[in-house]
């Protein structure tokens, strides 16, 4: 009877609206994980990583191990570009939580190493489950990555017994044979980025130049434009010290005041390209320079009338 009175006097209540029912142990991660982890390896310490039950994060699993030289940006992230692309599902990421572990576009790996808001859409991957000292261990700048399935290992691990001299003899000369193909395809994969930046190519009226990119979004961003076929743009001059032509469509931009120099290369407004012959003060992002050229042969190739700029892979 005391129970039944005690359930009225509840069902009452929140009738009412005076008691507050609270759900715990709901997931934060928008998406569910799978029972997949991979080991994320920085400056001797390791990490383990908890993977999303999604397709982006089978086909990464699927190409483990890899080490790479993941790049700097923002002081808050490293970034890695991969050779061949995965599967993009891309939302707008809101909230970046230290560890997570996301796609950028189709192919830009990104391991952030702090927590911020974000406007920018990533594909989940997965993400850190204890980040102490990770943020330490990446630092400020490049950083060679490795990322691997551990299964390596542990079926090696397993296989040992104490009476099995023969089968361990033959484990250990399989798994040396195995860290020797991982370590010659470790170092040509550490090699790409490199020959993704010296393979960016500019040329000025059929004139190539070379240029020293930035390392950001926005360049990022461009290399996607003309990575299938070259990117072509109509400039027109202005103000005696400046190129200007519009990409097509507008990219990440990181704007801030610049006092523009010689051979600078920016992007004005997310979608127009900019190359100065002068100077100019204004909010631009950079996005390089050119490198090969004086006073006198940049306004050679740009202060006499308007010029097509090409930006290709070769």
């Amino acid at each position: 009877m005391k129970k039944l009175i005690i359930i009225l006097i509840a069902l009452a209540l929140v009738a009412a609206g005076g008691i507050c029912f609270v759900i715990f142990g709901q997931n934060e991660k928008n998406e569910q994980t799978s029972g997949k982890q991979m080991t994320v390896t920085v400056s001797g310490k390791s990490f383990t990583a908890q993977l999303y039950d999604n397709k982006t994060a089978d086909e990464l699993y699927s190409r483990l191990p890899l080490t790479v030289e993941m790049k700097e940006l923002n002081s808050n992230e490293k970034y890695y570009d991969l050779p061949e692309s995965l599967t993009n599902d891309s939302k707008a990421a809101g909230k970046i939580k230290k560890g997570d572990i996301k796609l950028y576009r189709d192919n830009c790996i990104v391991l952030f190493y702090d927590s911020f808001s974000s406007s920018y859409s990533y594909t989940d991957i997965g993400y850190i489950t204890d980040t102490e000292g990770l943020e330490d261990a990446l630092g400020s700048g490049n950083v060679t990555v490795t990322f691997s399935s551990g299964k390596e290992e542990q079926t090696a691990s397993e296989s040992l017994t104490e009476n099995e001299t023969a089968v361990s003899t033959t484990t250990a000369t399989a798994t040396v044979t195995t860290k020797a193909k991982v370590t010659a395809q470790s170092t040509a994969a550490a090699q790409i980025p490199k020959e993704e930046e010296k393979a960016m190519k500019m040329e000025i009226s059929g004139k190539a130049v070379s240029v020293e990119w930035e390392e950001n979004a926005s360049v990022q961003a461009l290399k996607e434009l003309c990575r299938s076929e070259p990117l072509e743009i109509q400039m027109s001059m202005y103000g005696d010290f400046e190129q200007f032509g519009s990409i097509g469509q507008s990219i990440e931009r990181d704007d801030t005041q610049t006092t523009t120099a010689p051979g600078d290369i920016v992007l004005y407004s997310g979608d127009q390209l900019v190359v100065f012959y002068g100077t100019n003060s204004w909010s631009y992002t950079r996005l390089g320079k050119i490198t090969d050229c004086g006073g006198s042969t940049l306004e050679e190739l740009l202060a006499n009338g308007d010029v097509t700029i090409k930006i290709s892979f070769k």
